[in-house]
Parts: structure tokens; sequence; C-alpha cells
């Protein structure tokens, strides 16, 4: 019998072992997924903002050096020499129509899905400004009855502290107009100007949905 037992301890220590080099495996293993994962999700986020800002380059080159046409650029006429222009420019116009496709696509569907959310954000503030306000009443009435004399102190502090805000911010706003608020930065000069940013921008925002309308249309 004694020979039996020392093969069958022999034979659970391997078994053992096994488990326990099969546990190390798999806990390595699993690391490594884990490192692999997040240096993917690194070298992702890299991926994107190196080819935003080459695209930005890219379409700052075409405006400015090549007046809007991709070829008379400092990279388009690189590219013509190397032979490579009409592969890069043909993957450059898809990719704009691409993104001009879900451009449009955002700006139709993505008010139906924002309005339901904003307008269900709009209700938790009612609902929190409602629950803030019964506890203040809650509370003024709780030391109104158990302590008066502290109530009417916190109304003389509070209608003098209003008081002197008023005070306070008319001053600063006699100031501000007499001392500040004066030439380039008058009330009128101030509203020129904010209409013609809006005028600017109005334009700006025609001429972008131009633009994306162009490039939509390419097929």
């Amino acid at each position: 019998m004694a020979p039996n037992n020392k093969a069958n301890k022999n034979k659970q220590n391997k078994q053992n072992k096994k488990g326990n080099q099969d546990n190390k495996s798999s806990n390595s293993k699993k690391r490594t997924v884990k490192k692999s994962s997040s240096s993917c999700c690194k070298y992702l986020l890299g991926s994107f903002v190196l080819i935003g800002a080459i695209g930005a380059l890219i379409a700052y080159d075409t405006q400015v050096i090549g007046n809007g046409v991709f070829e008379k650029s400092a990279t388009g006429k690189w590219l013509k020499k190397a032979g490579l222009l009409p592969y890069v420019e043909s993957a450059w116009y898809k990719t704009m129509a691409v993104s001009a496709r879900g451009y449009q696509w955002a700006e139709k569907n993505l008010p139906v899905y924002l309005k339901p959310a904003f307008d269900l954000s709009c209700d938790l503030l009612k609902i929190i400004r409602n629950a803030v306000f019964n506890i203040f009443e809650k509370l003024r009435e709780l030391v109104s009855t158990n302590a008066p004399g502290v109530a009417l102190k916190l109304e003389e502090v509070y209608s003098i502290v209003s008081t002197k805000t008023i005070e306070i911010f008319n001053i600063t706003r006699e100031y501000l107009a007499a001392n500040v608020f004066v030439g380039s930065l008058s009330p009128e000069n101030i509203g020129k100007a904010l209409n013609q940013t809006k005028i600017a921008a109005a334009r700006y925002y025609s001429i972008f949905h131009q633009k994306v309308d162009a490039y939509a249309q390419i097929q």
C-alpha cells in the first residue's frame, strides 16, 4: 500500500503544480489583454488627433496658399510631383463627402433627440428648485415658531444686505457709465460691433452650409 500512496501523492503534486502554472498563465494573459487594450485605446485616440491635425493643416494650406484649390497648394504640388495627387485627392473628397453627409444627418436628427433631454433637464431643475424652496420655507416656519427673535434678526440682516447691494450696484453702474463705457466702449459702439459680428457669423454660416451641401453631393 505504501508505494501506491507515494505514487498518488506524486500525482497530486504534479496536478497542483500544473494548476498553479495554468492560473499564472491565465493571469498573465489577462494582464497582457488589459495592457494591449489600453495601448490600443491610446493609439486610437492619438491616431484621431493626428488625423485631425493633418486635416487642419491641409485645409489651411489649401485655403491660404492654394486659394481654395487643393492642386495649387504646397501639399498638392508635392503630391503631384510624386504622382500621388489623383489618389490622395480622390480619398480627400470622399472623406469630405462622407463627413458632409454625416453633418447633415446630425443637424437634422440630433435636435429630435436633444429636445426631450433638454426638456427633462428643465423639469429636473424645476423639481430641485421647488424642493429647495419648500425646505427653505419649512426652516423659516420652524425658526419663526421656536425662535421668533432670531427670525426677526435674520429679516433685518437680509433687508440691510439687500439695500447695500442695490446701492453698490447703482454706484458701480454710474462709475462704469461715466469712466469706462465711453468712446469705443460706449453702448452704441458695442451694439454696432455686436451687429457686425452677427452679420459676419451669419455670412460664414451660409458659406459653410454651401460647402457642406456641395461636398454632400459628391458620389
